[in-house]
């Protein structure tokens, strides 16, 4: 059985949560939105650019 969207994006911050050594919990939880932007950007930019790999600058 696949996981749902939420599952992994469930897992995907627990993991980026322990790899951010933060204690601030609205810190730590303002840094994990912030990837997620990240990693939105950095995948619109891939998809602009015709292949699976981000712009060099990116």
């Amino acid at each position: 059985m696949s996981k749902s969207v939420d599952d992994i994006r469930e897992e995907l911050s627990a993991l980026i949560g322990d790899a951010v050594p933060e204690d601030d919990p609205e810190r730590r939880q303002a840094l994990l939105v912030l990837a997620d932007h990240w990693a939105d950007i950095l995948r619109r930019r891939a998809d602009d650019h015709g292949g699976g790999r981000p712009h060099p600058g990116a």
